[in-house]
């Protein structure tokens, strides 16, 4: 009996381990894959800022 218990007590341990391996994965990726999109609207944003400065600037760059 007492070995059915700790087989039991362990089988159960897995299985809180995995949903919560699970858990965190599924919740990694979804902000991984938010931070990629918020980063590829910044770095769009930037360029077309970058090009504005150019422009206005007459593509003139001095030195600071």
């Amino acid at each position: 009996m007492a070995i059915t218990g700790g087989i039991g007590e362990a089988l159960i341990a897995t299985a809180t381990g995995l949903l919560v391996a699970i858990f965190s994965l599924v919740v990694h990726t979804y902000f991984a894959q938010r931070m990629d999109v918020m980063l590829t609207l910044l770095e769009k944003t930037m360029n077309t800022l970058q090009a504005g400065f150019a422009v206005v600037d007459g593509g003139n760059r001095h030195a600071s």
